[in-house]
């Protein structure tokens, strides 16, 4: 097992994204400059991988923000089909939760509407939030509602300025923690979980 910290050298991105197309299909959270430098101000980027052969053949990684790393999103979670029923996907799962707390991580978010993937994410802790696709992992084994319940009871300075890539971790539990209001955001879309289920985690910044 391998793990790196972004800023992630052009040659591994790319062989990255490449094992990411064949099993995902080219659809991605995130976009490779991430992964290299261009949010090297905004976010830290951890890849953990598995070998085979000189190849790829698991992945998962962690997206925190500088600004807020207690917080994070699991993502890009893939086995190469000839390489699946081995415990790969689990062995980088359980490492990326173990880097995370040992960082601080209260908080680890994931997106999945895959059942057999959300099952084994269940084995490993995460709970589903209700009215989403989104599962939460709370470090300290609380439920979402109480750990939700407490961060944004929690008195906190506000400031108004304009959106940018350290916001992809802090609108995860903000847009899936159900509001009263209908629409959030018309512009982008954004609807309360009270009223039309979540589908999005880390790619909820557009």
């Amino acid at each position: 097992m391998t793990s790196i910290t972004s800023p992630i050298d052009n040659h591994l991105t790319d062989e990255l994204y490449e094992f990411w197309d064949r099993i995902f299909g080219g659809q991605h959270d995130i976009p490779p400059g991430a992964f290299r430098d261009d949010e090297i101000a905004d976010n830290r980027y951890d890849v953990y991988f598995e070998r085979r052969e000189d190849h790829i053949v698991a992945t998962c990684n962690i997206l925190a923000s500088h600004d807020l790393p207690t917080l994070g999103g699991l993502g890009e979670v893939a086995t190469d089909p000839a390489h699946r029923r081995q415990g790969l996907a689990t062995r980088l799962c359980q490492r990326a939760l173990t880097d995370f707390g040992k960082r601080g991580g209260e908080a680890l978010f994931l997106g999945t509407e895959n059942w057999s993937a959300a099952c084994l994410y269940h084995r490993l802790g995460w709970r589903k939030l209700a009215g989403s696709n989104v599962m939460v992992y709370v470090t300290s084994r609380e439920s979402p509602e109480s750990f939700l319940l407490e961060y944004f009871r929690r008195p906190s300075r506000v400031t108004i300025k304009a959106g940018g890539p350290f916001l992809r971790i802090p609108l995860i539990p903000l847009l899936n923690t159900p509001h009263d209001w209908l629409v959030l955001d018309v512009n982008a879309q954004m609807v309360s979980t009270r009223y039309q289920t979540q589908t999005s985690c880390n790619s909820l910044y557009r």
